[in-house]
């Protein structure tokens, strides 16, 4: 069994730090919320880029972790979570700045588009 040892969290209800595998990690179901989207949707974005993650930034719960910490009803659900570090924070945040930037770049061109479309069908018309 791999040693777990939940770390005091910060003042005022801030998300939960566990040590697990020697890392010091935040669980993705604690950070979902911090960035204002559902955990399905964070859980999306990490397969969309996994590839982007190395295991020592971010790495899924294994079954005896799992079993573990749900025990001691520190988290919740039916499949084990992702988990990231410092460095695997960084890179989530980063990651999901660059989703909403390109969700905001496509409704802005959506106006545009369809004025050059009106604009281009006015040319053929004359």
């Amino acid at each position: 069994m791999t040693e777990r040892q939940e770390i005091d969290a910060v003042e005022g209800g801030g998300p939960r730090i566990f040590s697990i595998r020697g890392h010091k990690v935040m669980l993705g179901e604690d950070l979902a919320p911090l960035y204002e989207i559902k955990t399905e949707a964070l859980n999306y974005v990490i397969a969309r880029n996994i590839e982007c993650f190395p295991e020592d930034f971010m790495f899924q719960l294994n079954a005896d972790e799992f079993a573990d910490l749900k025990s001691r009803s520190a988290i919740s659900g039916r499949a084990a979570p992702y988990v990231f570090t410092g460095q695997g924070l960084a890179l989530l945040s980063s990651i999901l700045i660059d989703v909403r930037e390109n969700r905001k770049n496509k409704g802005s061109c959506a106006p545009a588009c369809s004025c050059h479309r009106g604009v281009s069908e006015a040319a053929i018309q004359n």
